[in-house]
């Protein structure tokens, strides 16, 4: 609704991030498990034993109580289409990057858009337009504010692009065109405003529209004493094998030891023990779907 009121790719970037994370987080792989809650840290025992957080669940149930989200999640689904492109008197918007076919009928004329993509396991993007009419209508494509890297071209000529409120316009002329954009989508470090207490010194790992955690199925118990590394590199690889096909990223960081025997609450004398390890992150969506464990988005930084 907000783009139908003004051409500002802001509106679509939140959508993104809403459907490639805490939408698709919502359902299990197979299906039919489903959360109501979305957290960015889950400790098992605390959602067990404190009253405060008993809603924040470690596994999907397989239904719910009052089970108006399935159906809402499987409404989105359906309706997708209605999100991928904004059709205006004069122009097109492209919102999402998802393999499709368009028809448009226009007063006196049609456009015909095919979209060809991997996204976001690739960042090359082609649409082939097929406009029967009058004059020219403009294809406006969505250059995510992620992005920093990217090149487009238009019938085979790389053009630069030039943006307007997050936009790459296209004028299309009567006839067939094809546009390439690339976009270059590698692991990025965000952090939060100082404002948020809860996320001083701490940092979330995004690469393109998805977010990524730490899970204990691959890092162990007591996420809370992982530190990744400042000037750590972020590797990425696909796993075919994994969570039926996910990217995962990898880094250098350190695990702070926890002494149990002989140690209070407090001590005047602690002395961080930390050794190397290295962290693995999946992404937000695929979490939970390995058992009960912990879970956590917003890592420690350090040295």
């Amino acid at each position: 609704r907000m783009l139908e009121v003004e051409s500002k790719a802001e509106y679509a970037d939140v959508m993104e991030r809403a459907l490639y994370n805490t939408a698709l987080a919502g359902m299990a792989l197979d299906g039919r498990h489903f959360f109501y809650v979305n957290p960015l840290e889950v400790v098992p025992e605390k959602s067990e034993k404190d009253p405060g957080k008993s809603h924040v669940k470690t596994v999907r149930p397989e239904w719910l109580g009052c089970a108006c989200c399935p159906p809402n999640l499987a409404r989105l689904i359906a309706s997708l289409d209605k999100y991928i492109y904004t059709v205006k008197p004069d122009s097109i918007l492209v919102n999402l990057f998802i393999r499709s076919d368009i028809d448009i009928e226009r007063e006196g004329a049609s456009i015909k858009i095919r979209q060809e993509c991997d996204y976001p396991r690739s960042g090359k993007i082609t649409f082939h337009a097929d406009y029967e009419g009058q004059g020219s209508i403009d294809l406006k494509v969505r250059i995510p504010s992620w992005a920093e890297r990217y090149k487009g071209a238009v019938n085979g000529k790389e053009t630069g692009i030039a943006q307007k409120d997050g936009y790459w316009t296209v004028t299309l002329t009567p006839g067939e065109h094809r546009i390439d954009l690339e976009l270059q989508i590698e692991p990025k470090r965000w952090y939060c405003n100082p404002k948020v207490s809860e996320n001083i010194r701490r940092v979330a790992i995004a690469r393109g529209p998805q977010i990524f955690c730490a899970e204990e199925a691959d890092n162990g118990k007591d996420l809370h004493c992982l530190y990744l590394k400042r000037d750590a590199g972020l590797a990425c690889d696909w796993h075919d094998e994994l969570l039926e096909g996910v990217e995962v990223i990898e880094a250098q960081g350190l695990r702070e030891a926890i002494t149990e025997d002989g140690c209070g609450l407090y001590s005047a004398d602690y002395k961080p023990d930390r050794t190397a390890t290295t962290i693995r992150l999946i992404p937000y969506y695929a979490w939970a779907n390995r058992g009960k464990g912990e879970m956590r988005v917003w890592l420690n930084e350090g040295e």
